[in-house]
């Protein structure tokens, strides 16, 4: 695996990162307390008064409210390839104007932001009680399973399987047997295509030893990213004999 991220790392020259994609088994981290703290900082940026819910709700509006509602694990094939954090964050204010202004603050922060979120659901609400108008926000969240710095453009690649051929004799075992990967291309702007052949060039025809046979693709598939991500996965395979000895 080794040699073909290095064939990738120094053949490419589009790509943030190039790593394996863990184990989707690995949970180790869920990501939650990485977008949280992003999210806090975010909201901070559009309100001087942005808090958990578990904080005490003591504040007076305008403020941004919120809390965790989900964090789930983002696989492919057996490779984990991301986390998709979902918050929901309440603004209040003391009149409609307000609020949306304040709405429309906290939206731009959003669109401004490197990080992979967006908005999935709103809904507005009235608290008479309080005299407080409200907008809930659903927003997801998407944390990369592998960092880097930048995050995006990212390839991470995993091993799916391999198949073999029957062997060609009778009397002696001499089979080809295929190895398959996945290539699973993710950024935050459209330009999946100039990624694809970027890997393209980088892989075709590349030998890992000169017992292994060429590197061919295989099949393309458009991926459904939350966060505003773009994503692609690609299949590549090579292969080499087993001999009876």
């Amino acid at each position: 695996m080794q040699l073909l991220l290095d064939q990738i790392t120094n053949n490419t020259t589009l790509f943030n990162v190039v790593a394996q994609a863990p184990d989707a088994e690995e949970l180790n981290s869920v990501h939650a307390a990485t977008a949280s703290a992003a999210l806090k900082t975010l909201l901070e940026a559009a309100t001087a008064n942005a808090y958990a819910v578990e904080a005490p709700e003591g504040e007076e509006p305008p403020d941004a409210v919120y809390h965790l509602t989900s964090a789930q694990s983002l696989s492919l094939v057996g490779a984990k390839i991301a986390t998709d954090v979902t918050f929901v964050v309440t603004l209040r204010e003391t009149d409609y104007p307000k609020l949306m202004t304040l709405l429309a603050a906290v939206e731009a922060q959003i669109l401004a932001s490197a990080d992979s979120i967006s908005i999935t659901d709103a809904a507005a609400d009235y608290a008479a009680a309080q005299n407080y108008f409200l907008v809930a926000l659903e927003l997801s969240y998407v944390v990369p399973a592998v960092s880097g710095s930048p995050d995006y453009p990212a390839v991470l690649v995993s091993f799916d399987s391999t198949q073999a051929d029957e062997s060609n004799y009778d009397n002696l075992v001499n089979q080809r047997v295929i190895r398959n990967y996945s290539m699973t291309i993710i950024s935050d702007t459209d330009n999946v295509e100039a990624l694809r052949a970027d890997l393209q060039g980088a892989l075709l025809g590349w030998q890992e030893t000169a017992a292994h046979f060429e590197m061919e693709y295989r099949a393309g598939s458009d991926l459904d990213m939350p966060g505003g991500l773009y994503a692609w996965r690609e299949q590549y395979s090579d292969g080499h004999y087993i001999q009876q000895s």
